[in-house]
């Protein structure tokens, strides 16, 4: 079907090959939509046909398991429809008829995505008692919090209201655009005689919506073409414009990439991919920060749909750097998707267990330290168990009175349609607080005790530190033990990961991620212990330290992109360290006269403290200098010496001069 479609773009311009093109279409795909089954309607993500076929099919058989494998299925696929509350009819008659692990799971989420907790917090007990698995311990603690604790009561400060108008059509993923607009994605291309054979609408777009005239038009035809088009982000002046396009590649199912845009003379000039990953891999959502110099969007690199997880790029002169993943404890186990940016604070959606359904979103900033602080999961009612995501701010609006905030964002509550939804955040006066007794509890949570052992040593002794002072990051004030008999221990819960910074007198300080995801915890057992061990290096005064992969073109001084990796774990050292003064040197090979090796050296070497500053690194604590060829680490003849060992004589290093 999808080279169909690529063929019709080519015979629009003779209307009677088009009318035979047409036919022939109608005529096979009418031929192979009769002969699908229901199942097979789903497996090739036909959902819209699937949902006919699979209720026929049910009606009509007699065999109970296959009667039940029919509900699993049309549950499954109204769940692919985003809508959980007429899937969980379809599951309860398919594990009343057969009572299997995959559908009790199955109804459990979309129990939770209802928000019935205490209905599937009764099923996931039920799972672990029957099948011992850490996952469904996990899910029953997270919802017995969330009744204990009061989570699913709505934060008073904040008001939704639905933008969207009542119809069938998704619209999702707002961004303001100069400060009149709104720009979505929806599928109301009422005008496409294309329709999407996933859900049977058609392709999506990107519309305008006037906030002051109330009316809404499509966006720019560059930008629309008959391929999905959604989630887009602009520049702070709205010149240029990034969003996520999918379309076929080699008769393959649809697949994403980010495309961007630049505003010419009022017009958006053609948009051009930016090949972060191979074709194949899913790319989409981006969004802008640190004054549009770095690009975050999420990304499922390994073609799994089911792993999305946050990735940033950062903008030079000459590109766009290599993709790198944000920390592991904002990409968690679960989806990480459509972040946007409000100020310095970074807003995703993530659909991990600990949330209240489906996608919930969430925030986190990077600190003084230049570090990512653990995420906040948003309340009620701004996330619901539902899809919520994309949440904007209005950039330009002065709070007045007890007005804070305000914004849009999407949701898919009430029918599992994705709509867009109105928020304000207005100070509100403390109201008391229900006494715990007051709250829907469980009696049945499973309690397991989870401690978290580190211990450290030298790097090069291989000897047990003492008086290591140990921070946990949390959100409130951080955690700090110091280490005895080169030990520490902290509490800690299952399926959470944990930021810890190490500091000691005399060595480099150093940031370490521990997880408790997976576990094998023994059946029975109520406490495990999660070991891990951490060397830390010995600071050395004025002893040359070689920062690996930092090379230049012939006879130039730039920082190349190559270069900037091992720059960002200098930076991130010097960051971790601010006691430390540093002198960054440069060597170069032997060829070439010795005085002018003295100045390309001394280039260099500034360039990278230069290239430091400009990252926040303060002059102060850098200094640099270029040694030319007079310290060799090969002393090799110069006319003998090979490649490999001139290489290793050009180098860029640092050593530390004080702390």
């Amino acid at each position: 079907m999808h080279f169909l479609f690529i063929n019709i773009k080519f015979l629009r311009n003779n209307r009677l090959l088009i009318g035979m093109a047409i036919l022939t279409i109608l005529l096979v795909s009418c031929y192979a939509q009769k002969n699908l089954s229901g199942s097979e309607a789903f497996s090739l993500k036909q959902f819209s046909l699937a949902k006919e076929k699979l209720k026929n099919e049910f009606d009509k058989e007699k065999d109970v398991q296959q009667k039940s494998f029919l509900a699993y299925t049309a549950g499954r696929n109204e769940i692919a429809l985003h809508n959980p509350n007429a899937a969980i009819p379809w599951f309860e008659k398919a594990y009343e008829l057969y009572e299997r692990e995959e559908i009790l799971f199955a109804l459990a989420k979309a129990y939770k995505a209802k928000e019935s907790y205490s209905s599937a917090n009764k099923a996931f007990r039920l799972l672990y008692e029957k099948f011992k698995k850490d996952e469904y311990k996990n899910q029953s603690n997270a919802i017995s919090a969330i009744l204990s604790q009061g989570l699913n009561m709505p934060d008073p400060q904040f008001t939704i209201e639905k933008v969207s108008a009542e119809s069938g059509y998704s619209e999702y993923s707002p961004a303001y655009f100069d400060n009149k607009f709104i720009v979505f994605s929806s599928d109301r291309n009422t005008d496409s005689e294309l329709l999407y054979p996933g859900n049977g609408k058609p392709f999506s777009d990107l519309f305008l919506y006037s906030l002051n005239e109330k009316s809404i038009l499509p966006f720019s035809n560059r930008i629309n073409t008959e391929k999905h088009e959604g989630t887009a982000c602009f520049n702070k002046d709205y010149s240029q414009m990034f969003f996520t396009r999918c379309e076929n590649f080699r008769l393959q199912d649809e697949h994403c990439r980010i495309y961007t845009s630049s505003r010419d003379l009022g017009r958006w000039t053609e948009p051009q991919a930016i090949g972060f990953f191979p074709e194949e891999v899913n790319v989409g959502h981006p969004a802008l920060i640190a004054k549009d110099s770095i690009l975050i969007f999420s990304a499922a690199p390994h073609g799994n749909f089911d792993s999305y997880e946050l990735y940033y790029s950062r903008r030079y002169p000459t590109g766009w750097s290599k993709a790198e993943q944000l920390p592991t404890f904002i990409n968690t186990a679960g989806n990480e998707k459509f972040p946007t940016v409000f100020m310095d604070t970074l807003y995703y959606s993530s659909d991990l267990y600990m949330g209240f359904g489906g996608l919930d979103i969430y925030k986190t900033y990077l600190d003084e330290q230049g570090q990512w602080v653990k995420p906040v999961r948003l309340p009620m009612p701004i996330n619901s168990g539902y899809d919520d995501f994309g949440l904007v701010f209005n950039e330009s609006i002065v709070p007045t009175g007890n007005l804070l905030e305000e914004g849009f964002y999407t949701s898919s509550r009430d029918d599992g349609i994705d709509r867009i939804y109105s928020f304000e955040k207005r100070k509100v006066e403390k109201k008391d607080i229900p006494p715990a007794d007051e709250l829907e509890t469980s009696e049945d949570t499973i309690a397991l005790e989870i401690f978290l052992a580190g211990l450290i040593y030298d790097e090069e002794t291989n000897e047990k530190l003492d008086r290591v002072s140990v921070s946990l990051r949390t959100n409130n004030k951080p955690k700090k033990k110091t280490s005895k008999n080169g030990q520490v221990i902290f509490d800690g819960t299952v399926s959470e990961r944990y930021s810890f910074n190490l500091q000691k007198e005399g060595y480099f300080s150093k940031d370490i991620e521990v997880n408790t995801f997976d576990l094998d915890i023994p059946e029975g057992e109520t406490s495990y212990t999660v070991n891990f061990s951490v060397k830390l290096n010995p600071i050395k005064l004025n002893e040359e330290v070689v920062i690996d992969n930092i090379y230049y073109d012939y006879d130039k001084w730039d920082i190349r992109e190559d270069a900037q990796p091992a720059l960002e774990i200098l930076i991130a050292i010097i960051n971790n360290n601010p006691q430390i003064k540093l002198q960054l040197a440069s060597h170069t090979d032997c060829r070439g006269p010795e005085d002018y090796n003295y100045q390309l050296s001394s280039k260099r070497a500034s360039s990278v403290m230069n290239y430091l500053i400009q990252q926040g690194i303060s002059p102060s604590r850098l200094s640099s200098k270029g040694y030319g060829e007079d310290l060799p680490l090969n002393n090799c003849n110069c006319d003998d010496c090979t490649e490999e060992e001139h290489q290793t004589n050009r180098r860029t290093t640092f050593k530390v001069l004080s702390y």
